[in-house]
Formats: structure tokens, sequence, C-alpha cells
């Protein structure tokens, strides 16, 4: 079984930006998410992401969404409020929580 490095490095990438309340002060996740909108606005997508798929329009949790729940009902629409702005919100809250 052949493992593609920048899957796992992705994986790592995004277990990382999860943990980041526990590790990151909240307002460093601010700037983060920042950096992480702009990279959205200027690159057309996740860098990483357009490393692996070697493509712009495929993105790394709907490949794999799409994989493992082929008669998923979630649009490309929710699923990217949910990466750009709720999950974003989230770890600044829980961050701010933990830290306060």
């Amino acid at each position: 079984m052949k493992i593609n490095k920048i899957a796992v490095l992705h994986i790592i990438i995004i277990l990382a930006i999860f943990s980041t309340p526990l590790w990151l002060n909240w307002k460093l996740i601010i700037v983060y998410m920042l950096l992480n909108y702009l990279q959205i606005k200027i690159f057309g997508g996740c860098v990483v992401s357009q490393l692996q798929f070697k493509n712009k329009t495929e993105g790394f949790y709907r490949h794999y969404i799409n994989k493992y729940f082929p008669n998923n009902k979630i649009s490309e629409k929710n699923l990217n409020l949910i990466l750009d702005y709720i999950i974003p919100t989230i770890l600044v809250i829980v961050g701010y929580i933990v830290q306060h």
C-alpha cells in the first residue's frame, strides 16, 4: 500500500489546527484564521489541498466525505460555511474559554 505523504502531512496540519485552543493563544488563533482566509482568497483554496489533488477544485474534506459517505447530502456551500466560518469561530471561542 502506497502512503500519500502529502495526505499524511495534511492530516497532521488539520490535527494541529483543531488542537490550537490547547497550545496557541486565542488571539493568535484569530490571526491564523485571518491568514487562512487570505490563503483561500489569494490562492483559490488550501495550498496543501492543491498539492495533494493537483487542482483547485477538490478539497481534503470534500474528497474524503465523498469517498467514505458517497450518498452524503452536504452541499459545497454548507461545507464551505462550516470550514471557513463555523469551525474557526468555535476554535477561537474554545481557545478563549480554555485560556481564561
